[in-house]
């Protein structure tokens, strides 16, 4: 049975940098400042604020606190989304409303 000293008679996989899936340069040139979007200005502002104290949270270890801010972020965002909650459309749906 060989132990760790007659392995260190091999060399090691990992001795030479891999450059099959190596990348020069990035082919994006420029970056795409001109794009929009949640995380590029036009953000709701209470998000924004929500996200820094879920940020703060989750430093601090605030566990409960978290789950509730993670909550409330997840609420606005489906609020604001056409996702559509099938256990209620399904009630909707059977006429029990």
């Amino acid at each position: 049975m060989a132990d760790a000293g007659d392995l260190k008679a091999y060399p090691s996989r990992r001795s030479a940098p891999s450059t099959r899936n190596h990348v020069a340069e990035s082919p994006e040139k420029e970056p795409l400042c001109e794009a929009t979007g949640q995380s590029r200005g036009d953000a709701d502002p209470v998000e924004v604020a929500l996200a820094a104290a879920l940020d703060g949270a989750t430093k601090a270890g605030e566990w409960s606190t978290v789950a509730r801010i993670a909550g409330e972020l997840e609420a606005r965002r489906l609020a604001r989304s056409a996702v559509v909650d099938l256990s209620v459309e399904r009630k909707r749906r059977n006429g029990n409303t």
